[in-house]
């Protein structure tokens, strides 16, 4: 959604700041008293925001930079999380509320929160309908959500709706993230932190159990029957590897690229997020596989295409597949090379290709080649992944 005046210095913001400064400013000593009882904003952080609706995780999706308006006439700078009216919205941080839209205004209802560090969030499309109804005459906003206002981390501000240009797109909530701390506004994928974020079990309440996941129960997908690889596909799922394509699909002559491979590994090894903040190369920033990137560079095991770039959507290689393999899998790189495959001569993943060799995971493209430029399919990667865990 885009709001006009998003960027004007309103009388409440002016406010904020001067609540701001109370906080954090140098006190004065006729001040000293009052300051010491002041409440204290937690300082913003990416990594510690808590999920700003009160419901399970799914359905979210990364909408970032989507198109929006006629011709792609501007990019979506934010995430829509589908939920149901009077969904309960929270703050994911501490923070001063510096400007709303209400019924009164005849611009109901979003809420921006100011936050410690430069940061602002925005909360867009709060429910304007009397429960059971679609009327437009009801005001989505907590009690005491008012400009100037102090909100804690949790603390609930309001209910998704329809309300704005979201009447005719189904109830959710528009979600945003703004940086200023480098003199001018950026926009910030909440997505791979959303993927994280703690999620309440109620405005103000602990941090709900994520829910297990379901139990492999049998074939899950309505494309790879009659694929030489089915059986390591439905390993992959029953391993928590893989999510398909789609619900139903595979996609298994799809080749798989270099930013999926990164999310197989980091789910196989069950690690945490990495900061998708600080991006290790120039084309990660913003990616939907950016967090998993981050988490394998992180554990030394992804690697980039180049100096700088990762390259997340090109097919990965069977020449960079071998050198992800033996980092997942800790395979033993061999002392001397047993020249097997006449076609890695020179090829600087050569060590890492004799390493998995040696163990059985690839036998090559033919008896003496490995075909190292080619693409690997995302067949393909089920059965090589499977032979690594089976080792």
């Amino acid at each position: 959604m885009s709001c006009s005046g998003e960027n004007r210095i309103s009388r409440a913001f002016v406010a904020s700041m001067a609540i701001a400064l109370a906080f954090f400013g140098p006190p004065t000593a006729e001040a000293a008293e009052s300051d010491a009882a002041a409440p204290v904003l937690e300082a913003f952080d990416l990594s510690s925001m808590v999920f700003p609706v009160v419901s399970e995780r799914d359905p979210i999706s990364d909408s970032f930079d989507d198109c929006r308006g006629s011709g792609c006439g501007r990019l979506h700078a934010a995430t829509d999380l589908m939920r149901p009216k009077m969904t309960p919205v929270v703050a994911v941080a501490d923070g001063v509320i510096s400007w709303m839209g209400t019924v009164e205004e005849g611009k109901c209802c979003y809420v921006f929160i100011d936050h410690p560090g430069d940061y602002k969030t925005g909360y867009i499309h709060l429910n304007n309908d009397t429960p059971g109804t679609d009327d437009g005459l009801a005001n989505g906003i907590a009690e005491g959500i008012t400009e100037g206002a102090i909100v804690r981390k949790g603390q609930l501000i309001g209910w998704v709706g329809d309300s704005g240009n979201a009447e005719y797109s189904g109830s959710h909530l528009h979600f945003e993230i703004r940086y200023y701390g480098n003199g001018f506004e950026e926009r910030i994928n909440p997505y791979p932190h959303l993927l994280t974020a703690p999620i309440l079990s109620e405005p103000g309440g602990a941090p709900a159990p994520e829910p297990e996941p379901e139990p492999f129960i049998g074939a899950s997908f309505a494309d790879d029957d009659g694929s030489p690889h089915e059986v390591d596909i439905e390993r992959l799922v029953e391993l928590g590897v893989t999510r398909g394509c789609s619900e139903t699909e595979y996609c298994p002559q799809n080749s798989i690229t270099r930013g999926q491979m990164a999310a197989f590994v980091r789910r196989y090894l069950d690690l945490g997020a990495g900061d998708a903040t600080s991006p290790s190369y120039i084309d990660t920033d913003g990616h939907h596989f950016s967090a998993d990137i981050e988490a394998i560079t992180d554990a030394g095991i992804g690697f980039g295409c180049g100096e700088f770039d990762y390259c997340p959507d090109a097919p990965l290689t069977r020449e960079e597949m071998a050198r992800f393999l033996v980092g997942t899998f800790e395979i033993p790189l061999l002392e001397a090379p047993a020249g097997v495959f006449d076609d890695i001569e020179a090829n600087p993943y050569s060590e890492y290709i004799e390493a998995i060799r040696a163990v059985g995971v690839t036998l090559g493209c033919t008896e003496t080649s490995y075909c190292p430029s080619d693409a690997v399919t995302r067949e393909q990667m089920a059965s090589f992944f499977v032979r690594g865990h089976d080792l």
